[in-house]
């Protein structure tokens, strides 16, 4: 079969409209029809020449959260059929090694991602699914609002887990980085641990009228953050901290006011390195932790919050011939939420 699909030909410059070509599936197969794909910001990174995984080659179709309903199968298929509305999770890991037999295909070393190795994404018509196993029915889910759980919802869960098994029903936790993941993370924080007190962190006005309608009991710019937790913890400092930018100055200005044995999970990917302060963390016990995606639970779990209305998505239609403009507001940071293509 032969469709339409936003190619990336060379880094930075715009996606091309293209044709690709599918075989008919074989085994384990599974050809969708995309009903609706999430923007991440990876996929900026990406189109940029950076954020690359190893095996990564040019032409690439881009968009790893995926909504699709099945086309047409493989002949080992087994459980789904044609016409069953389904979600991709996105990690796909090897299912030999250690981690993916421990139910962690997300921290495979050998995983493929869809848009980013191996794998053509869903800024397309179609899409090619290696196999069957890594999807999951939505039934009449919204596909819009459900493609972005895909990795958004779902890597932000894996950071809240972290966080949970750190912190006291009643601690003070900071989100930092009001973007698209933060759009899940403070729903997610205040789902699964209602009494605890939610700050955000934010440059821009507009973010933090966005962090506050999201459910953050404090929503203030860096430069009122370190007054703020001494405020409300009475000195004590805040247990944890997701930072989903990450940069040299995020890192150090969260590590800095932890509470003592406080978690740091590190969730954006906008700094290469950072310098800490070695001696508070060694000597107060802080704990910096790396998260990337979620399990294949994880995506269930978050797509079930999403059915119980615990959690809400905030999206952006595009259609598929305005990826360019998409791309270009992740980088301007002018959307609010998640921006998600739905094809013609």
């Amino acid at each position: 079969m032969e469709f339409d699909a936003m190619v990336l030909s060379s880094f930075n410059k715009p996606l091309i409209k293209d044709k690709i070509h599918l075989d008919d599936p074989q085994g384990n197969q599974v050809i969708i029809k995309i009903l609706a794909a999430g923007m991440c910001g990876t996929d900026l990174g990406i189109s940029r020449g950076i954020e690359l995984k190893p095996g990564f080659k040019l032409p690439m179709v881009l968009g790893h959260e995926n909504i699709g309903e099945i086309v047409s199968t493989g002949g080992s298929v087994q459980d789904y059929s044609t016409g069953d509305r389904v979600a991709v999770y996105p990690a796909w890991g090897c299912g030999k090694c250690r981690w993916c037999r421990g139910g962690f295909p997300n921290l495979c070393p050998y995983q493929a991602t869809p848009g980013q190795t191996g794998y053509n994404g869903g800024y397309a018509e179609y899409m090619l699914v290696p196999d069957y196993r890594w999807l999951y029915r939505i039934g009449s889910l919204v596909p819009e609002h459900v493609a972005p759980l895909v990795d958004a919802g779902t890597t932000s869960l894996g950071a809240v887990k972290k966080i949970v098994s750190a912190v006291s029903p009643v601690s003070t936790v900071i989100i930092n980085g009001i973007g698209g993941l933060a759009t899940y993370a403070v729903q997610m924080m205040k789902a699964v641990m209602p009494t605890i007190n939610v700050i955000a962190v934010s440059r821009k006005d507009e973010h933090l009228d966005f962090a506050r309608n999201l459910g953050a009991d404090l929503a203030v710019k860096p430069s009122e953050l370190k007054e703020t937790v001494n405020r409300v913890t009475d000195g004590e400092g805040a247990q944890g901290a997701i930072d989903l930018v990450s940069s040299s100055d995020t890192v150090q200005m969260l590590n800095s006011v932890l509470s003592v044995n406080g978690k740091l999970v590190l969730v954006g990917a906008y700094g290469k390195t950072s310098n800490i302060d070695v001696f508070t963390t060694m000597v107060y016990q802080h704990s910096i932790n790396g998260s990337n995606y979620g399990t294949y639970q994880d995506m269930i779990d978050v797509i079930k919050m999403y059915s119980m209305k615990r959690i809400k998505s905030y999206v952006v239609e595009r259609k598929l011939e305005e990826a360019n403009i998409g791309l270009d507001a992740i980088s301007s940071g002018t959307v609010l939420g998640r921006q998600v293509i739905v094809p013609d």
